[in-house]
């Protein structure tokens, strides 16, 4: 009969792809091609007579015809790019692509047809690229799918079979795109994620594009005519991937070899249409140089995540070894001696993700309804688990009579085997419409299958379905963790009042999962009004960060037309996410003072675009500009404690050089738009922590100032205002909140200034500040300042003071930046506070 559980993985990689199928305990990984490998490579190729080649034939078309080959598209699962082949004269999205993958690894099964699989991501996916991952499922034809973490299934691979383990380990996934980092333990037989961490755009193809901006690109620039081509953004982006493949091979070939050459004949052409016919050489010590900031990278990530979780790398069981990089001398001498000796690379690095992946889908049932089902026989209801850390356990039976087309005998009896032939129930019967409850015995630590069998009292054999089970013992593993927090931009009340990131779902959580909090509306929404907007925007990142700094996933948008009533400002809004274990995202909106609730469901063909290569540098300018001014604040507040500016000017000055690099490449522009990211955060960081004592002395001293002028010269209003004012002051010291701080600054200055405004020799300050400081003031119109001062100097000479003073120091300010406006009204300490008799 047809199979109950999914039974197929596939690990669908950036640069290869595998499929893997679990039957009665065993692993079967499916071979494909002429060559008959386990490895598909994940490229597509159109041939000039419009055949779509998958695979090893693709790939050895990409030097050659780059326009309709295509390769490592799953990072950019979830953007908008587009794949144009000429051959054919359309366009591909990167689902379309993967799905031409799936379809491949589905043909390599030829015992059987099959519509049900279980398919891996990276751990550190974000949502915009699950639900991508979801399109290509469907597009490839897969009526029921679920998707696991690729930590998960190499962990599983890890454990299958084996004996009473206990403890931690470490998976260090380095593939060909991406690299996932997670903590996995096993305790009590239950396999549970503790941590993980990861990058999406660290892996082999950035190795690779190593060699080829810093070894074959200045190769050729030194030897050819090429200026004109690497300096036009298209022609030099078709030059690195001409050269991509020879760098694979490059980066493959010095893991077992000290030496080798990149020898190929007319890959390009140069300036002058001449072929490039060169050699390039390169040694395993020159690769190592390049790649090892890569790998670096990769450690720095494990040690992050190890100290987060207060584990020493000693008290590891092993460090689990997964992808095509792994291979690398380099790689594995520098995780044993900077993370853990015990590495284990028993298990193949480049399909112990399928192979997990396989043994996750042997205990996932397929649902009913998805199954085919001849109902002209008994069907039956079984209950257990698919699977156990025990060796015996309850097995339950039941026929089920309203969907069995097909007569049920008075008297049935079922038969339960274990498929080893060593352990079986004998004939029980199955009285009436009851529940037959048996105790099933189990092998340790591998997939067990059972037949079940019925009869009739005479010992005619009845046809059934379902007829078989499988449970897989020594393992139960735990609901797979949320990989980001999940929430809502708002307005927090906190050190700025900005607009942070709330998380309502943190990173970590059990999946599935559901939970909400409490947010209040900041304008009132007037019904039937479609003008006034209430948008509840949600992202997928790190709680406590500028929105800009995360991934949109959706927004819920209320508006006054869709209310019957008032919804008054600062009403309650309660948010609600729920996630389910494969990752799909309801958010809901619930308004209490309305009594009505507005639901959204993530759009499942959202996509990200990417940020250019020119936008990318005025960016990184920008950052370069804050980060100097923050270097100077700094060395006005003296000792800092936080990230060191000069680290991160150096990871700019890197990300800058990686985007000069890989100009019009879009999935350059996604790492480097990551990583600037990353080290935006840490800026927002630095300048919350150094601008709080400046704005905290700034206030007090304005506070000071202010004080003195009410006592002296503010009447009662003045000095109830002062008083009112102070508990703000108070709460905006107590919270560090910077906001508050210069708010009520202003108000302190506005005060001040409206008693000194009173005052004719506070004007003979101002003018005089203005005289001192006029070469200084950046004049709109030098002339008429001069002859203006000169004016108001010659009526204080005179000692005719009059409003004629004032109004001089009003048409000034309005010659000059806001900014020496504000410097000028400091009053002076060394001029009488009354008017002088000239």
């Amino acid at each position: 009969m047809a199979r109950q559980k999914i039974d197929y993985g596939i690990d669908l990689g950036t640069t290869n792809s595998e499929i893997a199928r679990m039957d009665n305990g065993r692993i079967t990984i499916f071979r494909h091609g002429p060559r008959n490998k386990e490895i598909l490579p994940s490229c597509v190729h159109f041939t000039k007579r419009r055949q779509m080649l998958v695979g090893d034939m693709a790939y050895n078309a990409i030097s050659k015809d780059k326009e309709n080959t295509f390769i490592e598209f799953k990072r950019a699962m979830g953007s908008d790019d587009i794949y144009h082949s000429t051959h054919m004269d359309k366009s591909y999205t990167p689902e379309e692509l993967s799905a031409e993958i799936l379809k491949q690894l589905k043909r390599a099964v030829k015992d059987e047809e099959f519509s049900s699989v279980v398919i891996t991501v990276p751990a550190a996916f974000d949502q915009v690229q699950i639900e991508a991952t979801r399109r290509a499922a469907e597009l490839a034809g897969f009526e029921y799918f679920q998707l696991l973490q690729e930590p998960i299934a190499a962990s599983l691979a890890f454990l299958y079979d084996k004996k009473n383990i206990e403890g931690i380990w470490l998976v260090f996934d380095f593939g060909g795109g991406t690299f996932d980092a997670a903590l996995v333990g096993m305790e009590e037989g239950i396999m549970k994620v503790i941590d993980h961490a990861g990058d999406n755009y660290l892996g082999g193809k950035n190795m690779d594009w190593l060699i080829v901006d810093e070894k074959i690109i200045p190769h050729l620039e030194e030897n050819f005519s090429i200026e004109a081509i690497v300096n036009d953004d298209d022609r030099r982006l078709d030059l690195r991937w001409a050269w991509k493949r020879y760098a694979e091979e490059a980066k493959i070939t010095l893991s077992d070899r000290a030496f080798y050459i990149i020898e190929e004949e007319s890959v390009c052409e140069d300036d002058n249409g001449n072929k490039i016919d060169t050699a390039i050489s390169i040694n395993r010590s020159e690769f190592e140089q390049l790649i090892s900031p890569l790998i670096d990278g990769a450690i720095s990530i494990c040690k992050e995540l190890l100290t987060r979780n207060r584990l020493p790398s000693s008290d590891l069981m092993t460090v689990l070894m997964v992808g095509g990089p792994t291979y690398i001398p380099l790689l594995r001498e520098k995780v044993k001696n900077e993370l853990y000796k015990n590495i284990n690379v028993t298990i193949d690095p480049m399909t112990v993700v399928a192979q997990g992946a396989a043994i996750f889908a042997s205990t996932k049932p397929i649902p009913v309804e998805k199954q085919p089902r001849d109902y002209s026989k008994i069907q039956l209801i079984l209950g257990y688990p698919d699977t156990t850390a025990e060796t015996e356990l309850t097995f339950g039976i039941k026929v089920d009579k309203e969907k069995t087309k097909g007569t049920v005998p008075s008297k049935v009896f079922a038969v339960v085997t274990r498929n080893d032939k060593d352990w079986t129930t004998g004939k029980i019967e199955l009285e009436g419409g009851a529940v037959l409850v048996v105790r099933l015995h189990l092998i340790e630590n591998t997939t067990n299958g059972f037949s079940v069998e019925l009869f009739d009292e005479t010992g005619n054999r009845l046809a059934c379905e379902p007829n078989s089970i499988s449970i897989l013992q020594g393992i139960k593993i735990a609901q797979p963790p949320l990989p980001h927090d999940i929430g809502i931009s708002a307005t927090v009340i906190g050190a700025e009042e900005e607009e942070l990131i709330v998380p309502i779902l943190t990173k970590g959580t059990s999946l599935p999962i559901v939970s909400k909090k409490t947010f209040f509306a900041p304008k009132k929404l007037r019904p039937g009004n479609s003008s006034d907007v209430l948008k509840i925007v949600v992202w997928e990142g790190k709680g406590g960060t500028k929105p800009i700094r995360n991934t949109y996933m959706n927004e819920i948008r209320i508006s006054g037309d869709m209310l019957s009533s008032l919804l008054p400002e600062r009403s309650e809004v309660t948010v609600t996410i729920r996630i389910d274990e494969s990752r799909r995202v309801k958010t809901s909106a619930y308004l209490p003072y309305l009594d009505k609730t507005i639901e959204k469901v993530m759009d499942p063909d959202y996509t990200l675009s990417a940020v250019s290569t020119d936008e990318l540098a005025h960016q990184i300018e920008d950052e370069k500009t804050r980060l100097d001014d923050i270097q100077n604040k700094i060395q006005q507040v003296g000792e800092f404690a936080g990230p060191k500016p000069t680290e991160i000017e150096k990871s700019l000055i890197e990300i800058d050089d990686l985007n000069e690099k890989g100009r019009g490449d879009k999935d350059r522009s996604r790492e480097v738009q990551k990583r600037l990211n990353e080290i935006a955060v840490k800026i927002d960081g630095i300048e919350r922590s150094i601008n709080w004592p400046q704005v905290e002395n700034e206030l007090t001293e304005e506070l000071k100032a202010t004080e003195q002028v009410v006592d002296r010269f503010g009447d009662d209003k003045a000095k109830q205002i002062l008083s009112q004012l102070k508990p703000e002051i108070e709460k905006a010291i107590e919270l560090k909140n910077v906001k508050r701080a210069k708010d009520v600054k202003d108000k302190l200055l506005q005060l001040k200034l409206n008693i000194l405004f009173q005052r004719k020799e506070y004007w003979v300050s101002v003018l005089t500040n203005i005289n001192e400081s006029f070469d200084e003031i950046q004049w709109s119109d030098r002339s008429k300042a001069r002859d203006l001062v000169d004016k108001g100097s010659s009526l204080l000479a005179s000692g005719q003071f009059s409003d004629e003073i004032k109004n001089i120091v009003f048409e000034l300010w309005g010659l000059m930046p806001k900014a020496d406006q504000e410097k000028t009204k400091v009053p002076r300490t060394d001029i009488p506070i009354y008017i002088p008799k000239l």
